[in-house]
């Protein structure tokens, strides 16, 4: 078994960040939309090698270009990481990135067609970029749902697609990980795989990462450490 690495995305302050860095997350990311001081404050107290950076489509946009903006901090992210919502492969200029690339806002729903989302990362598909899926957002229980009721229906996204993308792809998992039934189950049945969670209350763009508290993150990361997940 790999070390499972956990990114923790949407941290708004120093001690947030370290609350989750405490409890077991192993990188965390900042979003561009922030005061910059607090994404250099934050590879000062941490080390850049642990905070990465992500834009949103309007921010990616406001920027223009990612480099200049980027050359204007005084430190460089692990990572960025890219919401491409709503984007085409043309808006973006991925040769010229100053760090590793991570693609979010991809998804797989419980009757989302394996085939589907493998055409997604085709679209996006960039040298080195990691895709960020998040897990069948439109349920309140996920993993239960994985356990117990998929199959029943033609459609129904299963385990072993879950499993097979993150076999064939560089994949790293989102999902609603407040939902504590099955979710222990469910992560033995991915031991390697990565995970990212996203702090928010309510997201104003679609279901699209699912979003938890910063509680229930905690909640979460202590689990993983206590139970041998991480």
């Amino acid at each position: 078994m790999s070390a499972r690495v956990v990114w923790v995305s949407g941290i708004d302050s120093l001690a947030q960040g370290q609350r989750l860095l405490d409890a077991g997350a192993t990188r965390v990311t900042i979003e561009v939309v922030s005061d910059p001081t607090l994404f250099e404050s934050a590879c000062r107290e941490w080390g850049e090698a642990r905070v990465g950076l992500a834009f949103d489509r309007q921010s990616w946009f406001a920027t223009r270009r990612v480099p200049s903006f980027t050359e204007r901090l005084r430190a460089a992210p692990a990572f960025i990481e890219v919401d491409v919502r709503g984007m085409r492969v043309e808006d973006m200029e991925w040769s010229s990135l100053p760090s590793p690339l991570r693609l979010g806002g991809l998804w797989a729903d419980h009757d989302e067609d394996p085939a589907w989302v493998e055409s997604s990362f085709e679209e996006f598909s960039v040298t080195g970029a990691t895709f960020v899926l998040n897990l069948l957002p439109s349920l309140r229980e996920p993993f239960d749902y994985l356990r117990h009721e998929a199959g029943q229906h033609e459609e129904d996204l299963l385990l072993s697609d879950i499993q097979g993308l993150c076999d064939r792809f560089p994949i790293v998992l989102a999902a609603d990980w407040s939902g504590e039934s099955e979710r222990r189950w469910f992560l033995e049945q991915i031991p390697d795989a990565h995970l990212s969670v996203y702090l928010g209350l309510d997201p104003d763009n679609g279901p699209h990462p699912s979003l938890i508290s910063e509680t229930a993150a905690l909640a979460f990361l202590t689990e993983l450490s206590a139970r041998g997940l991480g």
